[in-house]
């Protein structure tokens, strides 16, 4: 490469030749691996042995539901604004 300018700005053209060399290399990584990809459906698991089946309406292990705490800017004022 012939020298063109300041130390500076070979250094930056250099630099910006090695990240876009870096960029075209790793684009072309994304893409075998993307073309080499198989897809695998899971299977449904199994419901354990033994184990009892929970109803919607079963509170048991539910939590109480929780209050959405809102944003400052987002409360209302006493104007209802």
């Amino acid at each position: 490469m012939a020298q063109s300018g300041t130390p500076l700005i070979e250094y930056q053209r250099e630099g910006f030749q090695l990240f876009e060399a870096m960029m075209e290399a790793i684009k072309g990584g994304v893409v075998s691996h993307l073309f080499s990809v198989e897809v695998q459906v899971a299977q449904p698991a199994a419901p354990a042995v033994g184990a009892a089946p929970m109803s919607v309406g079963d509170s048991s292990a539910a939590s109480p539901p929780r209050r959405r705490r809102q944003c400052g800017r987002l409360r209302r004022g006493p104007h209802g604004r």
